[in-house]
């Protein structure tokens, strides 16, 4: 609309890095303030993550429920660092579009690639990006559901690291 080029959130990889650890405490993690929308995106989603046993914590900020499909929900705010440490130790964090599926992307995706950390994503157009990777995200969709093996496989197969490009921060000069 304003002919200004789109740049994908870009995050610095070397700041990140005392945040990500080989030992994954959670398989899944998500942090996101409450939407009924994001609720309804996330519900059949948790329900195949609990059919496949996988340890999930979850932070819905101002949720006032305390579980959601047999989840604990925490709904309180944490520190950025709180965070990053949340999605350094988990295998993969969820992320979910909030306006539109092409609304851009949030700084889930670099951080968690640059924390070592899978995406799982309701966003259509990451399989077109330079930085994805089947070792890396996971797509699913209301007509394209993951299956409990899906998930599994996707958890269980070894994260591909992105390339170091992908993090390089300014303008190319």
């Amino acid at each position: 609309m304003y002919n200004v080029p789109y740049e994908m959130n870009k995050v610095n990889k070397e700041k990140l890095l005392p945040y990500s650890t080989r030992e994954k405490v959670y398989d899944v993690c998500f942090l996101a303030g409450y939407s009924h929308s994001r609720t309804e995106l996330l519900k059949p989603l948790l329900r195949r993550f609990r059919q496949a046993k996988l340890k999930v914590k979850i932070l819905l900020i101002g949720y006032e429920a305390p579980t959601l499909e047999g989840y604990e929900i925490d709904n309180k705010i944490i520190s950025y660092e709180d965070y990053l440490k949340l999605v350094g130790a988990s295998k993969a964090v969820i992320d979910l579009w909030r306006l539109a599926p092409d609304e851009g992307y949030s700084f889930r995706i670099p951080e968690a690639l640059a924390l070592n950390t899978k995406i799982v994503t309701n966003r259509p157009d990451v399989a077109l990006e330079p930085f994805y990777d089947e070792s890396r995200i996971l797509f699913f969709s209301k007509e394209k559901p993951l299956s409990e093996t899906e998930i599994t496989n996707f958890l269980s197969i070894p994260f591909i690291p992105a390339d170091a490009s992908f993090f390089n921060l300014g303008s190319k000069k």
